[in-house]
């Protein structure tokens, strides 16, 4: 028998379980491109999408919704600034690649475990894994598909025996470091900082991007580096409050006391703010 074909209503109504579940009010689009992603209003999905597994799909719509309801995946527009603001101040031009190879783990890891979907959310990533690691020959692609099996094996209860030592100590810095968030951010994009070295090429399972193209990064102006406004995208741009955006400063103020190289001038006067406070508190 083979398996059930599905239908659009299939989808938004797997979609609107786990925004109840997450107890999120998101909008549900879908486009002709073959594209997944995350807007901070809607969950915008691929006509395509119902060419796939229940699982597959399933996997998909909760992965989407997981990086507004996961934590650190990256959940708040806070987080997102500042983990854009360690790529950028570890030397990682492409913020938003950057933001994917380690937010897209996390955001795994938060749907295997403990959901009323996490079974089937397991097979269509296990399915996923198989199809790319069969096409992917890029460090970066390699990364994920070792990020997603361990996953796999430890919310199974398998022994993680396949990573090197490397993969390991990045592993344990992802998921089991007992540090806020934010510093093991920063310690691990100098760590993965050489998978961004190779230009990357538009590895595709069915139309969803495991890697995309390297974009410009930042321009000098003067002593100080500032981003080309094309550079800030619009959840960043346009979502982000000033609480958020101080939010973020803090947070940047406590990783980098001795200075960032690179800022948004937004962010760089509530860094300063709290830097200062820091200074005169130590």
């Amino acid at each position: 028998m083979g398996r059930r074909k599905l239908s659009y209503n299939d989808v938004i109504r797997f979609a609107d379980k786990v925004l109840d579940y997450f107890g999120l009010m998101l909008g549900i689009s879908f486009q002709d491109g073959r594209e997944y992603k995350m807007n901070w209003r809607e969950i915008v999905l691929s006509k395509s999408i119902i060419e796939h597994s229940e699982e597959a799909m399933k996997y998909f719509v909760a992965h989407e919704i997981g990086h507004r309801a996961i934590p650190n995946a990256p959940e708040t527009t806070a987080t997102k600034i500042v983990i854009k603001h360690i790529a950028w101040n570890e030397g990682i031009r492409n913020a938003d690649l950057f933001l994917n190879v380690i937010c897209d783990p996390i955001d795994d890891m938060g749907n295997l475990k403990g959901k009323p979907w996490s079974r089937d959310y397991a097979k269509g990533l296990k399915e996923i894994i198989g199809a790319v690691e069969k096409k992917a020959n890029h460090p970066i692609s390699d990364w994920l598909v070792k990020m997603g099996k361990a996953s796999l094996a430890e919310v199974q209860g398998k022994p993680i025996d396949f990573l090197n030592d490397f993969e390991h100590e990045c592993y344990v810095l992802l998921f089991h470091d007992p540090r806020d968030w934010s510093e093991r951010c920063r310690d691990l994009a100098p760590k993965l900082k050489h998978m961004f070295d190779e230009k990357p090429e538009r590895v595709d399972y069915r139309g969803m991007p495991f890697v995309k193209p390297i974009l410009s990064g930042v321009k000098k102006t003067g002593k100080a580096r500032y981003f080309k406004p094309r550079e800030y995208t619009d959840e960043d741009a346009d979502y982000a409050s000033e609480k958020e955006l101080e939010k973020a400063g803090k947070a940047l103020a406590r990783l980098y006391p001795n200075g960032l190289k690179v800022a948004d001038p937004r962010v760089l006067k509530y860094y300063r703010k709290w830097r200062n406070t820091f200074n005169k508190q130590s």
